[in-house]
């Protein structure tokens, strides 16, 4: 496993450094604002116009792909356990949500994240959050749970199943508050 400390760098010198960072592929425009840790870069996509704010974790486990014009706000980890993240374009996640991606336990909802030399053994999950869906300040998603599309994730809620698109859900373990309301 390698892992990347992103310290600190004057904010022009940032997208200079980005490929020595070892990122599967970064697009045009994005950016990963000092510091944040990157554990497995070499499995991290980040698609066009991707911002990570500090203070961030993303654990690349089997691949991590943010497609583009997602925001990851401060303190936020993502892909906890190991497995595989999704996040669709135009996605926000909140300050301090953790995402988890997979599990070194049978039961795909615990929290156990798995050292690299066990990934062998890790729950082969998939984690996905759809285009345009809004994870909340805090919110917590359970290893496997999809995001539908337009979905809102409120803050502080624990994700334990799948949320269906252009829903809002809250609470722990999360349920259905309502339908989001159509902006057009």
């Amino acid at each position: 496993m390698s892992v990347v400390e992103i310290t600190s760098q004057h904010p022009r010198h940032i997208w200079s450094a980005m490929h020595d960072w070892g990122l599967a592929h970064y697009g045009a425009r994005s950016v990963i604002y000092p510091p944040c840790i990157l554990l497995n870069p070499h499995v991290i996509d980040l698609d066009d116009d991707v911002r990570v704010d500090s203070l961030c974790k993303l654990e690349g486990g089997q691949g991590m792909r943010l497609g583009r014009w997602t925001h990851v706000a401060s303190f936020a980890h993502l892909g906890i356990g190991g497995g595989t993240l999704e996040v669709g374009e135009g996605v926000s996640i909140g300050s301090g949500a953790r995402i988890l991606s997979g599990t070194a336990l049978p039961d795909s909802r615990c929290f156990s994240a798995a050292s690299p030399a066990h990934w062998q053994h890790v729950a082969r999950l998939v984690t996905r959050i759809e285009p345009y869906a809004f994870v909340g300040a805090g919110a917590t998603i359970l290893p496997g749970v999809t995001i539908g599309a337009r979905a809102v994730v409120a803050a502080g809620a624990v994700v334990t199943h799948d949320v269906a698109p252009g829903t809002i859900v809250a609470g722990v373990p999360a349920r259905f508050v309502r339908e989001r309301p159509c902006s057009r």
